[in-house]
């Protein structure tokens, strides 16, 4: 069962929280939804972190790669501009061509996506 606990609440609104199973442990926060750690074991049962990130979530603000955060609403680009789902489709605006494509990531990368808790998702 994943555990889940705010680890820090910083004044400017930015949390920390650790997700734990016996597997593996995730340290994340709500600015973009970075996820700043991942520890699992090694063949040798020894625990290690194997993000490529920042330490500090506050070093994400400078981030022009985009480490550790989220996609945002789409990924790559969405052909034609549509898409369907549960049988309707759905039209987009086309910005790449004849196509969709995600221009949120700077935007969503640091944007607080959630306030104080995050464990109602696994709920």
């Amino acid at each position: 069962m994943m555990k889940v606990k705010m680890i820090e609440k910083r004044q400017n609104g930015v949390c920390l929280f650790e997700l734990q199973n016996d597997e593996i442990k995730v340290i994340t926060s709500n600015l973009g939804c970075h996820i700043l750690s991942v520890f699992t074991k090694d063949r040798d049962g020894n625990y290690g972190d194997v993000v490529l990130g920042y330490q500090d979530v506050e070093d994400c603000h400078k981030d022009d790669k985009f480490l550790g955060c989220i996609i945002g609403r789409v990924a790559n680009r969405i052909a034609n501009g549509e898409f369907q789902l549960n049988g309707k489709t759905y039209k987009l605006a086309v910005n790449s061509g004849p196509n969709t494509f995600s221009r949120y990531g700077r935007r969503i990368s640091r944007k607080s996506l959630f306030k104080d808790s995050i464990s109602s998702i696994w709920k």
